[in-house]
């Protein structure tokens, strides 16, 4: 992950509060898609790319310099 799209993340997560259009939102960030590919993502696609997500931010992050 990129510290552009940490940012564009931690945003998200400031501004939206619905938990499934947050997800998606984030999805559509680190994944480079359009919403209309994650709106278009079958129910077991879409709880993969959540738990990917869910691992990312959980693992941590090194910090730099």
């Amino acid at each position: 992950m990129t510290l552009k799209q940490y940012q564009v993340c931690y945003s998200i997560n400031e501004i939206i509060k619905d938990d499934i259009e947050r997800m998606a939102m984030i999805i559509c960030e680190l994944w480079n898609k359009s919403p209309d590919q994650v709106d278009n993502l079958t129910r077991k696609q879409f709880l993969k790319y959540c738990d990917k997500v869910e691992k990312i931010f959980k693992k941590g992050f090194k910090k730099p310099f």
